[in-house]
């Protein structure tokens, strides 16, 4: 059943997978891009991605969820909440006018899981962790979706905080979509 329900999501993101010359956002060129942000338009695509990072969430354990305060985060985030029963504070960190704030109930020293769709923007990821930290929330765990970024995960784990993604897409992996083994060893696939 957890192996069928990783190749079907396997294939729906595989379906929004194009082949050219992409600008990452953290500003590197690759030949393959995922839109992640089209997810909602694969028939099951939200409840499938909902089912597999709720499940990931629950086995690691948190009070809340934490994403950035952007409309696609939101929406991927708001169904994970929904399906996990945790509630989700949404983190605003806009370098440009210096503000950075939390939205949602919280108390010093509950544990927050980060999760982001896409683990690619480690500056991003800085900011919501030391935001999250500066309101007294423990902080020691983002979840994603895709690690697309080869080196976060050593980024984050200076900052204390390990990265767990269900899949990896980058040149580690010939930007072929794979299940990484932090998953498997936690869900138990």
């Amino acid at each position: 059943m957890k192996q069928d329900k990783i190749k079907d999501l396997k294939k729906m993101i595989g379906s929004l997978t194009y082949t050219g010359s992409f600008l990452r956002a953290d500003g590197m060129i690759t030949k393959k891009f995922i839109d992640i942000s089209s997810m909602p338009t694969v028939p099951g695509g939200i409840d499938s991605c909902t089912e597999v990072v709720s499940r990931l969430i629950e086995k690691l354990g948190c009070e809340k969820i934490a994403t950035q305060n952007k409309s696609n985060n939101v929406y991927f985030a708001t169904h994970v909440s929904q399906e996990t029963g945790k509630d989700l504070l949404m983190v605003s960190v806009s370098e440009k006018i210096n503000n950075k704030y939390i939205t949602g109930k919280y108390m010093s020293g509950e544990k927050a899981i980060i999760f982001y769709p896409m683990a690619h923007i480690y500056e991003l990821f800085r900011d919501m962790i030391m935001t999250l930290r500066k309101e007294g929330l423990i902080v020691d765990t983002m979840v994603s979706l895709i690690k697309i970024n080869e080196d976060i995960s050593e980024n984050l784990e200076k900052m204390g905080v390990k990265l767990i993604s269900v899949f990896e897409f980058n040149r580690n992996t010939g930007y072929r979509l794979k299940v990484t083994d932090g998953y498997k060893k936690i869900i138990g696939v």
